[in-house]
């Protein structure tokens, strides 16, 4: 994704009232017609809420050209914060997870930090709670073993010990 397409997205995540459907509406045309990302701000009130079934507060957010300068600083800051903090947002405009959320049902905007290579496989997240215990950890790192033994790619939490065991057992054996 370009950084144009990922400043509009960000923008158009902004927008109140705008729900899944909407934005998945909006994002499938974007993606069938590139240029149409670019001339999408500004149309009449009655194209959004016709073409795009969008909510009338919805239409006028996007109709105000006045809003238009300081929405797309906005979303510019946005993708630059996001981006600072490590985070990746994927959208159906890539081909390659348009495919994937259609398979799996996934949203049409998705947030990411981390191995992205394991959202294309199976896996399993064994997450663990800030305060978990050691028995908890001790069953985490014999869960995370088994399926690593079997290839399952591993997803884990921020809790420092759990990732460690975690990560320790994907390494030792192999898997992702």
């Amino acid at each position: 994704m370009t950084s144009e397409q990922e400043t509009a997205v960000y923008r158009l995540l902004r927008v109140p009232g705008l729900g899944p459907g909407a934005i998945e509406r909006i994002l499938t045309a974007w993606k069938d017609s590139p240029d149409l990302a670019e001339s999408f701000w500004g149309r009449p009130i009655e194209e959004y809420r016709s073409r795009w079934g969008l909510s009338a507060r919805a239409a006028r957010l996007l109709r105000d050209e006045d809003r238009s300068d300081d929405d797309w600083r906005a979303g510019e800051a946005d993708a630059a914060a996001a981006r600072t903090a490590h985070i990746e947002l994927i959208a159906i405009l890539d081909s390659g997870y348009a495919a994937l959320a259609a398979t799996r049902d996934l949203p049409s905007v998705l947030f990411t930090r981390g191995n992205q290579d394991l959202l294309w496989n199976a896996g399993a997240a064994i997450a663990h709670s800030r305060g978990a215990s050691e028995d908890a950890l001790e069953w985490g790192a014999q869960l995370a073993a088994a399926l690593a033994e079997a290839g399952v790619g591993l997803i884990t939490g921020h809790n420092r010990d759990g990732y460690r065991r975690t990560a320790a057992a994907a390494k030792r054996l192999g898997a992702p």
